[in-house]
C-alpha cells in the first residue's frame, strides 16, 4: 500500500509509480517530483509482510525472519555509517523513518544513464553500445580504484556481485552500500555467482556461507566479474558433462567443487571469447585462483590490469567478426543453404527488423559507422555516438530513436526529413524509454497511456501503470507488462486513473489488438518473482512468447511462456540461466505458425543453441521440443538476432534470416 516515510521530518507520501528499481531486500524510488531540484533516491527495506516474502514453506519463513532482522539491524548501522568512502560509493545521505519512528531506509544520490554491470557480460549489448574490451578495462581500472579505497578505510564491500555495480561511461559506482561490512556489523549477504568458497560450508551441496566476508573475498568477486565481462562467460560457466555419471552436480556447486572452464570436462559456450585470446600470466593467475591447493587470493594484481589493458589496444579478438568457412560464400550442404545479404565493414548493426513491404516483407537495418546512424541503404539518418542509453527502432522508412523520456521520429534520411518529431515517453522504472514499432505503426507509452499513430496524430489503446510498465508489439498484436509495487495500494492506483485495479505486487499483463487498439487488460501471468533482470518477446501472427530473466536471491532464472492474442497464457517453463538448453538464454529466437507433418498449423519457436537450431512447439498448454536441426550449428550463432521468413522451397521449407553486428545471412533449411 501507499507508505508515508519521514526524510528530515517532512511527511512524504510514496507513491508506487515513483519505483525507480528493487532487489531482493528493497525497493528505491525516484525521489525528484517529489523534491525537486535534487537528485536523490529512496531506499526501502522490505518489510516482513511484502508481497515477496510471502508463503508457509520454509524459504518464506526464513525472509520473513531476516526482513524484520535486517531492519532492526540496519536502523542501528545506517545513523554510523561511514562518511569518508570514496565519491563511487553510494552512500547514504539521510535517514527515512516510518510512523512509529523506526528507520526503514535511507536516501542516498540517484545516478542516472548508468546501466547494471551485468549488462557489460551479454555480448550483444556491449557491441551494440560500442563498449570494446579497451573501454572495458578502463571501467574496471576505476572500479579497481574505488575497491582498494573502500578497503584503506577498513570497510568490506561483502556482497559485491556485478548486479550491484551500476557504470556511467569509464565510472563504475557501488550501490547497495547499506550491506557493506564494517566495525561490528557484518555482511550477511552473498550471490552464489560470486561469493568466494573459501567463505563457505565445503560440505555443502550449494553455497552456503560460514566466514565473514574480507577484502580478500572482495577481490576474488571483482576478479570473477572481469572474467565474465572479458569472456562472455563466467570462470564457472559452460556446461559440466563428466564421462563419470557420479561426478555430476549442480551449477551451484561447481564453484564448491573449483570445477572452472579450464576443466577439459566443461563444454565452453561458442558465444564465449576462446580462452587462447587470454594472455598467459592471466590464465596463470586464474588458474591458481580455481585450484583448491593454491587458493590464490588478494588485491587483483595491477600489473595484469595494464596487460589487459594494452592486449584489448593492440590484437583485440572481435567474436562478431569471427565467421565460420560455412558462413563466408553461399554454401549449399544437404538441405542448408546460407547466403550473405547484407554486411557492413568497420561499423556494427544496432537494430533490424522485418516488417510488411509494398509486396513482400523487407528487412530493415539500422547501423552505426563512422560517427552516423544509417539505414539499410547506407542514407545516413542521424550524427551520433554508439551510446548504450539509446534504443531504436523502425517503421518503414522512418527511424526511432529513444533517449531517456524523448523519442525522436526520422522521416527518411537527414536530406529528406528536416527536423524529427519528438514525443515524450515513459521510462519503465526511470531508465529504459518504453516504444515499439511493428512496421505498419509505431506505439508509445505518454503518462501511463499507451498511444498509436494514426493518420490523424495518435490514438489512445489504453491506460498502464506509468513509469512501471513494458510492452512489445507484433503483426497482429501487442503484449505487455506491469508489476504493481509494494507501496501502491488499490485506491491510489485507482485514483490515478492510469491502471486497472490489482493488488499490490502482483503482476499484470494485457494484450492489445495492433490494429483496432482494443485492449484487454486481464491477462493471467504466471508468478514473476524477484528483481526483473531482463526481458524479450517473440511474434508470430498468433503467438507472443514471453521470456523474462528474473533474479531472485542471486539465484537467476529465465522463464518462458506462451500467451495468444485474446490473452490466454498457453504454457510456461523456466530454467537456470546458462544451463546449456534453449532456454538458457533469452536471445537468439524467433516464432512463426508452420504446418506440422500433418499439414496442421503448430505454434512454433525456433531457438538458436551451441548444437544448432532446436524447434519448441506450443502444443495443448506445453512447450515441447519437436525437432533438432544439426546442420544449422556453423550457421547461426546462439547470440545472433532470428527473423522467420516463408519459404516456398519444398526442400528447405524454412528460412531465416540471421543478423550479427556485422552481417546478415539467410539461412535456408
Amino acid at each position: 500500500m501507499a507508505r508515508d516515510v519521514y526524510i528530515g521530518g517532512q511527511r512524504f507520501r510514496i507513491d508506487g509509480q515513483l519505483l525507480f528499481g528493487q532487489g531482493g531486500e528493497a525497493e528505491v524510488y525516484d525521489l525528484r517530483p517529489l523534491i525537486p531540484g535534487q537528485a536523490l533516491a529512496l531506499k526501502l527495506w522490505k518489510p516482513p509482510d511484502h508481497p515477496d516474502f510471502q508463503g508457509n514453506d520454509e524459504a518464506a519463513r526464513r525472509n520473513r525472519a531476516a526482513a524484520e532482522l535486517r531492519l532492526k539491524e540496519y536502523g542501528m548501522k545506517i545513523p554510523v555509517f561511514p562518511s569518508t568512502l570514496p565519491e563511487r560509493v553510494i552512500a547514504p545521505v539521510g535517514l527515512v523513518t516510518g510512523r512509529t519512528g523506526g528507520v526503514i531506509g535511507y536516501t542516498m544520490k540517484l545516478l542516472e544513464h548508468s546501466v547494471q554491470m551485468r549488462q557489460l557480460a551479454l555480448r550483444a549489448f556491449r557491441e551494440s553500445s560500442g563498449i570494446d574490451h579497451a573501454a572495458l578495462m578502463k571501467i574496471f581500472q576505476d572500479l579497481h580504484l574505488t575497491v582498494g579505497r573502500v578497503h584503506h578505510e577498513g570497510v568490506v564491500i561483502g556482497d559485491f556481485n556485478y548486479m550491484n555495480v551500476l557504470v556511467r561511461g569509464a565510472e563504475a559506482h557501488l550501490i547497495d552500500a547499506d550491506s557493506m561490512q564494517f566495525g561490528s556489523f557484518r555482511c550477511h549477504t552473498f550471490h552464489p555467482r560470486f561469493v568466494d568458497p573459501l567463505v563457505c560450508d565445503p560440505q555443502q551441496r550449494s553455497p552456503v556461507q560460514s566466514q565473514p566476508h574480507s577484502a580478500d573475498s572482495d577481490w576474488y568477486a571483482f576478479g570473477l566479474m572481469l572474467f565474465e565481462c572479458l569472456m562472455y562467460v563466467s570462470l564457472y560457466g559452460g556446461v559440466y558433462d563428466p564421462k563419470d555419471a557420479t561426478k555430476r552436480m549442480p551449477p551451484d556447486s561447481r564453484p564448491l567443487k573449483r570445477v572452472s572452464v579450464f576443466d577439459r570436462e566443461v563444454i565452453y559456450p561458442k558465444k564465449a571469447m576462446p580462452l587462447s585470446y587470454l594472455p598467459r600470466e592471466v590464465v596463470d593467475f586464474y588458474s591458481a585462483v580455481v585450484d583448491s591447493k593454491r587458493n590464490l587470493r588478494g588485491e587483483f594484481p595491477p600489473q595484469l590490469m595494464e596487460l589487459l589493458l594494452a592486449h584489448a589496444e593492440g590484437r583485440h579478438w572481435d567474436p562478431s567478426t569471427h565467421i565460420t568457412a560455412a558462413m563466408r560464400q553461399e554454401v549449399i550442404r544437404g538441405a542448408l543453404r546460407t547466403r550473405r545479404i547484407f554486411q557492413v565493414s568497420n561499423g556494427t548493426i544496432v537494430r533490424a527488423a522485418l516488417e510488411p513491404g509494398p509486396t513482400a516483407k523487407m528487412l530493415r537495418v539500422v547501423y552505426h559507422k563512422d560517427g552516423y546512424l544509417r539505414r539499410e541503404d547506407d542514407s545516413i539518418v542521424l550524427s551520433t555516438e554508439l551510446n548504450p542509453a539509446l534504443k531504436y527502432r523502425t517503421c518503414g522508412t522512418r527511424t526511432l530513436v529513444g533517449f531517456g523520456s524523448q523519442l525522436a521520429i526520422f522521416e527518411g534520411t537527414t536530406r529528406t526529413s528536416g527536423q524529427p518529431e519528438l514525443l515524450n515517453v515513459d521510462l519503465f522504472q526511470g531508465n529504459r524509454s518504453v516504444f515499439d514499432s511493428n512496421g505498419e505503426h509505431y506505439y508509445w507509452l505518454d503518462d501511463g497511456r499507451l498511444y498509436r499513430n494514426d493518420s490523424i496524430g495518435r490514438r489512445l489503446i489504453g491506460s498502464v501503470l506509468r513509469n512501471q510498465t513494458l510492452f512489445w508489439v507484433g503483426p497482429r498484436f501487442g503484449f505487455g507488462f506491469y508489476r504493481i509495487p509494494h507501496s501502491q495500494s488499490e485506491t491510489s492506483v485507482a485514483a490515478n486513473a492510469t491502471a486497472p485495479v490489482a493488488s499490490a505486487g502482483l503482476s499484470v499483463g494485457f494484450v492489445f489488438d495492433a490494429k483496432s487498439g482494443t485492449i484487454n487488460d486481464r491477462v493471467a501471468l504466471p508468478p514473476l518473482r524477484g528483481e526483473l533482470l531482463d526481458a524479450r518477446v517473440y511474434f508470430s501472427s498468433n503467438r507472443a512468447w514471453v521470456f523474462v530473466t528474473l533474479n531472485s536471491n542471486g539465484s537467476i532464472t529465465n522463464q518462458c511462456f506462451s500467451v495468444t492474442p485474446h490473452g490466454n497464457v498457453s504454457a510456461v517453463r523456466s530454467t537456470a540461466e546458462n544451463d546449456g538448453s534453449w532456454l538458457g538464454t533469452i536471445y537468439g529466437k524467433c516464432a512463426a505458425t508452420v504446418p506440422n507433418a500433418a499439414g496442421e498449423p503448430t505454434h512454433r519457436l525456433f531457438a538458436a543453441t551451441d548444437s544448432g537450431l532446436v524447434a519448441i512447439d506450443d502444443i495443448n498448454g506445453s512447450l515441447q521440443e519437436s525437432v533438432r536441426y544439426p546442420d544449422t550449428e556453423d550457421a547461426i550463432g546462439a547470440d545472433a538476432e532470428l527473423f522467420y521468413a516463408a519459404s516456398s522451397d519444398a526442400t528447405s521449407p524454412h528460412s531465416i534470416y540471421v543478423v550479427s553486428r556485422r552481417e546478415v545471412w539467410l539461412v535456408s533449411f
